[in-house]
C-alpha cells in the first residue's frame, strides 16, 4: 500500500544511507540519522515520487541525544522499477524517515543499478 507524502519537509532531521553509492534491489543498507526528537520512534520507508511503500516500514527508536542508530533496511523496489531510479542524483527514489506524529521527517536518495 502506498501513501502520499507532504509536499515539503520542514525538519532539521537528516538521514544517511550506507553504502551511499549505486545499490541493487534486495540489498540491505544501513540507515543512520540525527536531529530527531530524543526518545521518539521513527519509521523508515522506501519511496518513489510521492508514493511510499508502508509495508516496507522499519521502526527505529531514537536515542536520548536525538540520533537514529544504525538500522538495517532491505531495498525492495516494490513501488518503482530500478530503471526509474538510475544514478542521476535526484530524489525520485529515496528512503524516508518520519516520526509517529509526522513532526520530524528526513529523506535520502536511492540510486538503483540499471538492470539492462
Amino acid at each position: 500500500m502506498a501513501t502520499l507524502l507532504p509536499a515539503t519537509l520542514a525538519s532539521a532531521a537528516g538521514i544517511t544511507i550506507h553504502p551511499n553509492g549505486i545499490v541493487h534491489v534486495g540489498e540491505i543498507v544501513t540507515v543512520t540519522g540525527v536531529g530527531f526528537a530524543p526518545g521518539d520512534e521513527v519509521y523508515i520507508v522506501e519511496c518513489f515520487g510521492t508514493a511510499c511503500n508502508q509495508e516496507s516500514a522499519v521502526p527505529a527508536k531514537i536515542s536520548s541525544q536525538g540520533v537514529l542508530p544504525p538500522t538495517h533496511f532491505r531495498l525492495t523496489s516494490v513501488i518503482s522499477v530500478p530503471d526509474q531510479c538510475p544514478p542521476r542524483g535526484n530524489l525520485s527514489c529515496y528512503l524516508y524517515a518520519s516520526d509517529a506524529t509526522r513532526g520530524a521527517k528526513a529523506m535520502a536518495p536511492i540510486q538503483f543499478k540499471k538492470i539492462h
